[in-house]
C-alpha cells in the first residue's frame, strides 16, 4: 500500500475513532447536550462541552500520526540504506568477475586439455594430450597471473582479487577465499611441473597422469566454491569433467603435497641462481678476452 493511501486511512481512522468517543461522552448528559446536525456549529458546541476531552484526543491523534511519519522515514532510510548495501555488493561482485575473467578462461582452456588427456586411452595419443596438458599447465604465470592469454587489462593477483573482497559479507566472501586458495594450489602444481621441465626431468607416464587428476580435482573444488559465491562465474566449465569427492584429503596429505611444492620451488630457484652464475662467468670471461 502507498504511503499516502497510509497516511489518509491512518488519518480518517484517528478522526473517526475521536468524534466516536466525543459521541459517547454527549449520551445522557443532563444538560448543556449538543444537537446531532452536519453544521460546524454541532463541532463547536462538542467542543465547548468536552473541551478537556477534545483538547486530549486532538493531541492523541496528533501523536500518533506523528509518530507514523516517523516510522514511515525510518523505513525509507532503511531500504535506501539497503539499496546502497546492494549496489555496493553488486559493483564488488563485478569487479571480482572482472578481474578473475582472465584467469579462469585460462583454466577453461587447461582443464578442457586434462580430460582429453585422462579420457584417452590409447597410449601413444595419451602421451600426446599429457604433453599439451602440461604445456598448458606451464603457459600460466606464476604468483597467478596469466601470462601467455590474450588479455584486454592488466590482471589482477590472487591476493589482489582476495583484497577486493573484504567488504562482501561473511559467508560470500569464505567461498570466495576458498576459491582462490584452490586456484592458487593450481598455480602451486603448474609451478612444480614448470620445475620439473626446466630441470630436465621426466616422469613416468602413471606419476604425470596422477598430477593432472590432482590437478582436475582442484579445478572442481574451486568450480564449487565459486558456484556458492556467485552461480554466474562457474557457467564456462558447464561442459567439464567434475572430480568426484568421496572424501576430504586430511591436513597430513595437504601439508605433504604442500611440502612437495616448496621442494620443487627451492630447487628450481636453486637451479636458477646457478644458471646466473654461469651467464655471470661467461660475461667475466668475454669482458676479459682481448678486443680486436
Amino acid at each position: 500500500m502507498k504511503r499516502y493511501v497510509q497516511g489518509t486511512l491512518l488519518g480518517v481512522g484517528l478522526l473517526s475513532v475521536t468524534v466516536g468517543i466525543l459521541l459517547l461522552a454527549n449520551v445522557g448528559a443532563d444538560k448543556d447536550t449538543c444537537t446531532l446536525a452536519p453544521s460546524l456549529s454541532t463541532v463547536g458546541c462538542f467542543l465547548r462541552s468536552h473541551k478537556e476531552l477534545a483538547a486530549g484526543l486532538l493531541t492523541l491523534d496528533a501523536a500518533i500520526f506523528a509518530a507514523w511519519i516517523a516510522w514511515v522515514s525510518v523505513q525509507l532510510q532503511l531500504h535506501y540504506q539497503k539499496l546502497l548495501a546492494n549496489t555496493e555488493l553488486e559493483q564488488t561482485t563485478d569487479a571480482i568477475r572482472f578481474h578473475l575473467e582472465d584467469h579462469l578462461a585460462c583454466l577453461s582452456q587447461v582443464w578442457r586439455v586434462i580430460d582429453l588427456a585422462l579420457a584417452e586411452t590409447d597410449e601413444s595419443d595419451q602421451r600426446r594430450w599429457v604433453f599439451h596438458a602440461e604445456s598448458n599447465l606451464i603457459s600460466l604465470g606464476v604468483d597467478g597471473t596469466p601470462d601467455v592469454y590474450m588479455q584486454r587489462k592488466e590482471p589482477f593477483t590472487l591476493d589482489q582479487i582476495k583484497d577486493l573482497a573484504t567488504g562482501l559479507p561473511p559467508v560470500r566472501r569464505y567461498h570466495l577465499v576458498a576459491a582462490l586458495g584452490h586456484l592458487g594450489l593450481i598455480y602451486a602444481l603448474a609451478a612444480a611441473i614448470r620445475a620439473r621441465k626446466t630441470q630436465g626431468q621426466t616422469d613416468d607416464i602413471e606419476s604425470r597422469l596422477r598430477s593432472l587428476s590432482m590437478i582436475r580435482e582442484s579445478l572442481s573444488r574451486m568450480c564449487l566454491s565459486l558456484h556458492a559465491f556467485d552461480p554466474a562465474m562457474d557457467r564456462q566449465f558447464a561442459g567439464r569433467h567434475k572430480a568426484q569427492f568421496d572424501r576430504t584429503p586430511t591436513a597430513a596429505e595437504w601439508a605433504a603435497q604442500i611440502d612437495d611444492i616448496q621442494r620443487q620451488n627451492a630447487e628450481l630457484r636453486k637451479s636458477n641462481a646457478e644458471l646466473q652464475k654461469i651467464k655471470d662467468a661467461i660475461k667475466e670471461i668475454e669482458a676479459s678476452e682481448p678486443k680486436g
